[in-house]
């Protein structure tokens, strides 16, 4: 699977970011390099791209940069490492995300009475019903504007309650604890109307020397079951 979820662990789950956790998580990715990298070995590195693409990872820089000081204090493992972050706009990204609460919490509706985890986002208790998109804004997005400092891993283990729209804040915490040159931030749009040109900028980034003139990618939303919600008010919109 492209996303191991590692860094978003939730309170309570024994989860910490040491370096015997550190080996369970290299361990997901041995099958790219077995044959080049040795997990109780630091200085034995793999030249093997290997990738994780959990998109909740973009809210705990301070795990990520934990994890990789908990294998080499040196730092220069973290050097290696490289970000990819592929931002949305904001509004068009909340409603995403209302979208696929709301067709999670369909699902879980048909075997349940009432929505359970994220999916409740999207669940009116009061009403006993799914949430219109303007509701879900008055009581979610709303709610969660103001930033939340990431805590110290260390010492704290809790998840962000925050919008995850507030990129400014959050990319400030990345480039605090990464070399900027290690961070390639880029926008789902330019993904949209020009994959090509996209791609060419993850190559170089990647130091990889493939370049793609013409390259398309098959747009297939497999959620949608009818019940998308495809535009918002003008209201939502200035909110």
């Amino acid at each position: 699977e492209k996303e191991a979820h590692y860094f978003d662990a939730l309170p309570g789950e024994g989860h910490e970011y040491d370096f015997d956790h550190a080996k369970i998580y290299a361990r997901r990715f041995a099958h790219c390099c077995a044959d080049k990298i040795q997990l109780d070995e630091v200085s034995i590195m793999s030249n093997v791209l290997a990738m994780d693409a959990t998109p909740e990872t973009m809210l705990f820089p301070k795990r990520v940069r934990s994890t990789f000081d908990s294998v080499d204090p040196t730092g220069e493992l973290a050097k290696r490492a490289k970000f990819i972050i592929i931002l949305r706009e904001p509004v068009s990204r909340e409603l995403s995300w209302y979208n696929h609460c709301a067709h999670e919490c369909r699902n879980q509706l048909q075997t349940k009475p009432i929505c359970l985890s994220y999916p409740s986002q999207a669940w009116n208790s009061e009403m006993n019903r799914i949430r219109t998109f303007s509701e879900y804004m008055e009581s979610v997005t709303l709610t969660n504007v103001h930033f939340v400092a990431e805590p110290d891993p260390t010492e704290q283990l809790c998840y962000r309650e925050m919008n995850r729209g507030l990129y400014a804040d959050i990319l400030r915490e990345w480039i605090n604890l990464f070399d900027r040159q290690q961070i390639l931030v880029l926008s789902q749009e330019e993904l949209v109307s020009d994959e090509g040109s996209f791609l060419n900028h993850v190559n170089s980034f990647l130091g990889l020397n493939k370049y793609i003139s013409d390259f398309h990618l098959k747009q297939v939303n497999i959620k949608d079951d009818g019940h998308k919600v495809k535009a918002i008010l003008c209201s939502d919109q200035e909110k």
